[in-house]
């Protein structure tokens, strides 16, 4: 039955693993923001090929294109938000206005935000390990 010391002492651990697994599930939560940019509106297989390496790796994907893409090559990319946007401002307006479509609440109940654009080749390695 034990002391009320070892009852207090069990329920405050219980506690502790209760805000440690919020806090784990927290981190392990993972945004992509991913800007997109060609200047004939065209999509390049690469950028096909990036999005779904890296879909298992993240929760969401916002999508932000600089271009006009077509539904049918919309349709071939991962995302679960994706903005059209007029080219101007660079890759960093772009994000702002990703984390700004999401908002602030939103993005701080994500572990980790990672930024890329359609300049980089790969992923050549599995990249999990590094997440």
């Amino acid at each position: 039955k034990g002391s009320a010391y070892s009852k207090f002492r069990a329920v405050e651990a219980w506690q502790i693993t209760k805000v440690f697994q919020k806090r784990i599930k927290k981190m392990m939560r993972r945004i992509l923001f991913y800007v997109h940019f060609n200047k004939y509106n065209q999509l390049s297989e690469h950028v096909v090929f990036q999005l779904n390496e890296m879909k298992p790796i993240f929760e969401k994907i916002v999508l932000v294109s600089n271009s006009l893409l077509s539904q049918e090559d919309l349709a071939r990319l991962p995302h679960d938000i994706f903005i059209q946007r007029e080219n101007s401002g660079f890759d960093f307006a772009a994000w702002a206005d990703g984390i700004e479509t999401i908002g602030m609440t939103e993005l701080a109940q994500y572990g980790s935000a990672t930024f890329m654009n359609d300049t980089c080749f790969g992923p050549l390695y599995d990249m999990m390990p590094y997440y």
